[in-house]
């Protein structure tokens, strides 16, 4: 698959904080409505995307399909070089958001197990903080 490039460097660290966390729509194998209602709400409230057109997202959106379409590699390929674009302090938030939108049900399923590791590792979430988000995660959804 093609090196991921910006759509415009101007744009800084939207597009790539975008597409970590709208891949985590797809990581359990499954994308419902409600899912992409909580990737918009989630997305929305951050100041990151303050201003962001529908004109735009959709052009975030749009250039994902091929990774979305891709396999586990090519996941992984996008997630680095997405990573290795975001600060520090936007890593760990990427983390816990895709975390959230993959525990919707309030655990983690079997099919974005390794998916999640693997985010972890990529974005270099320390362990401790990333059991700490899975498990405030968990006490969030549990009702």
């Amino acid at each position: 698959m093609a090196e991921w490039q910006p759509l415009s460097r101007v744009l800084g660290f939207q597009e790539p904080f975008y597409g970590i966390v709208f891949l985590a729509l797809f990581s359990t194998g499954e994308m419902v409505d409600e899912d992409l209602s909580k990737f918009n709400v989630a997305i929305n409230r951050m100041r990151l995307f303050n201003g962001i057109t529908t004109e735009l997202a959709q052009k975030y959106t749009d250039k994902m399909q091929p990774y979305i379409d891709g396999d586990a590699d090519a996941w992984e390929e996008f997630i680095s070089q997405a990573a290795s674009a975001l600060p520090s302090e936007l890593r760990d938030t990427a983390f816990a958001i895709s975390c959230d939108l993959v525990m919707r049900n309030g655990f983690v399923p079997p099919k974005a197990d390794g998916y999640l590791e693997m985010l972890q590792q990529r974005l270099g979430v320390e362990d401790n903080l990333a059991k700490t988000i899975i498990a405030v995660i968990q006490i969030k959804n549990r009702g």
